[in-house]
């Protein structure tokens, strides 16, 4: 197996803008959106007693003519000095790299920053939706057998400024293995394309990062699915840019759907989605903003989670469109019927947010969960049930939200699965208010 390092260089340690020690560093980049990198750093001359430990540093290469690297936001875990050996040095033990940018000057020149991009490539995370999870093939002689020609949407992502960039939802392929026959297995790795029009000025990078950020978050609610930008490569006047977020350690999806393979808004109408979305955020304040994407975030964390601490996040998701796009004012009985008003989310049959009848609404259960009493072992599966309800609630408010309604794929997955469970939801509120958890209205 090659171990060879994508870079073997030299590079500065740096925290607070002082530089410290000259390290010798190798760095394996992540090949795909789900593998690892790994860094392996050296200092040298320092004093046998200074150890290197925390957070807040960065490895700097500025003076190689046409090339510059940067690791910011290094967690360095340990420090060891090793005796005896022919040239000392102490080895750091990196847990943590924010971000790792490299730039390059293909004409040779001084690297310069990067302000504004021509071209640029962001490489998703691998999301099941308008691409293939088909492994296709090559045979010997080099017919690629690729099935039906697809063209990828053109993804219009306006900024917060209101101007549109088209971002290509778009696919590369990698042979990665040979099988038993004379074939060679390919797989496909989701990226975002970015071509600046030749009649218009290059893009600037902040807005195009924020851009790229915007649609990934976008195809998250339409795929049901975390997407999360993980490498970017850009272009402009002769310099590359590259960035990695997150290196070491990947961002990975943590939903429950990831089986479901079934997606909240028709393929057909992903790119109608993406411009009508894109088009209402960019007409948000800075709260409503926030209100939605933490909502998407709620829906598709990064991490694993408790049910209940994942239904509590979600309520607070739900009470902060309510705040946003309801009312500001009030309590959940008022602001929840407001937003309901105001963004009808076309879906019927769900559990209710506000209970009535002495029978317990969401809110209920979030009341209990909050205080600390967990009811799901007096009334077991009540609480998984409530979770899938609370998330098509927030779905598809989140759709009339943003002007998406029309694009839903329906009947999908979740949604028949609610309207199937829809008797046993109501034996659920019945016991669960025979266990003294009841409405409170």
């Amino acid at each position: 197996m090659d171990d060879r390092p994508d870079f073997k260089l030299d590079a500065y340690l740096v925290k607070q803008g002082q530089r410290g020690p000259l390290c010798d560093v190798r760095v394996w980049l992540p090949k795909q959106p789900a593998d690892d990198g790994r860094m392996e750093a050296q200092a040298f001359g320092l004093p046998v007693d200074n150890e290197l430990c925390g957070s807040g540093f960065s490895l700097v290469n500025d003076e190689e003519p046409g090339f510059y690297f940067e690791a910011s936001d290094i967690l360095i875990r340990s420090s060891s000095t090793q005796f005896g050996r022919r040239v000392g040095g102490t080895t750091l033990e990196i847990d943590h790299v924010e971000r790792l940018t490299i730039r390059r000057n293909l004409r040779g020149g001084a690297y310069h920053e990067l302000l504004s991009v021509e071209s640029a490539t962001f490489q998703l995370s691998q999301v099941h939706y308008a691409i293939p999870s088909k492994v296709w093939s090559m045979d010997f002689r080099g017919n690629r057998d690729f099935g039906h020609s697809y063209s990828p949407p053109r993804l219009l992502v306006r900024d917060l400024s209101g101007e549109g960039l088209a971002l290509e939802l778009d696919r590369h392929w990698n042979w990665v293995d040979h099988d038993d026959g004379d074939t060679v297995v390919a797989r496909s790795t989701p990226v975002l394309v970015f071509h600046d029009p030749s009649n218009a000025s290059p893009a600037p990078l902040n807005t195009l990062r924020q851009s790229a950020r915007t649609a990934a978050l976008l195809l998250s609610l339409a795929a049901r699915w975390r997407v999360v930008v993980h490498g970017f490569h850009a272009y402009f006047n002769g310099v590359t840019h590259e960035e990695w977020d997150y290196p070491l350690s990947r961002v990975r999806a943590a939903n429950g759907l990831e089986d479901s393979r079934e997606v909240l808004v028709h393929p057909s109408y992903l790119e109608n989605f993406i411009q009508s979305a894109s088009s209402r955020i960019s007409s948000f304040g800075e709260s409503e903003s926030d209100a939605v994407f933490l909502a998407i975030y709620s829906l598709h964390p990064t991490v694993k989670h408790s049910v209940e601490s994942r239904f509590l996040a979600l309520f607070v998701a739900l009470e902060g469109l309510a705040r946003q796009f309801g009312s500001a004012n009030g309590g959940m009985h008022s602001i929840i019927p407001a937003l309901l008003a105001a963004y009808p989310p076309g879906i019927s049959g769900l559990w209710p947010i506000l209970g009535e009848q002495g029978l317990p609404g969401l809110k209920d259960l979030r009341n209990e969960l909050a205080h600390g009493r967990n009811f799901s072992r007096r009334v077991p599966g009540s609480l998984s049930v409530a979770e899938d309800h609370l998330q098509l609630w927030i779905e598809y408010l989140l759709l009339s939200i943003l002007d998406g309604r029309a694009y839903a794929h329906g009947p999908n997955w979740l949604a028949r699965h609610a309207i199937e469970q829809r008797d046993e939801m109501e034996s659920l509120r019945i016991h669960l208010s025979e266990a003294g958890i009841r409405s409170r209205s």
